[in-house]
């Protein structure tokens, strides 16, 4: 986690600014002594780029800390002002008592019963574990890839 909350840049501040509101993302909300307050952002900051990358749009972000472990660190480039500068966010492993709205008792209702699973045979199973198996080399490829910059 990077302790902050992600919102879009308004349009009309983006174009106001020559950026693309679908690659820029303002921190709404910084959580204090979380990563994201420690690398030195601040509430309104706009993101502009992640590791260099210059697609900073909320599901990117969000993507790349989700992909991320923690005590890996992320580098952002943001824009306050008339300032341009990066940020080292280095990631933290997420606890609900970082969250900013808090868990609440509904958060915790049981889930409905779920109808007993279908019985599989060796042969389903192992299909299915291939499909797994070729899925997560493909995702790690593709990660491999973002990290490349292409």
């Amino acid at each position: 986690m990077a302790g902050g909350k992600l919102e879009a840049c308004p349009p009309a501040l983006a174009k106001h600014l020559g950026l693309d509101p679908s690659k820029v993302s303002m921190l709404a909300e910084v959580i204090p002594g979380l990563p994201a307050d420690k690398a030195g952002l601040e509430v309104h900051d706009l993101i502009i780029a992640v590791q260099g990358l210059p697609d900073a749009g909320e599901d990117t972000i969000r993507s790349a800390i989700r992909a991320a472990k923690p005590g890996d660190s992320m580098v952002v480039t943001a824009r306050r002002g008339d300032r341009t500068f990066s940020a080292t966010v280095v990631l933290e492993p997420w606890h609900p008592d970082h969250m900013i709205r808090p868990l609440m008792p509904h958060h915790f209702q049981t889930l409905p019963a779920l109808p007993p699973p279908v019985p599989a045979t060796t042969a389903q199973v192992t299909a299915l574990e291939a499909r797994v198996a070729a899925l997560e080399a493909k995702v790690a490829e593709l990660m491999r890839l973002m990290q490349a910059g292409h």
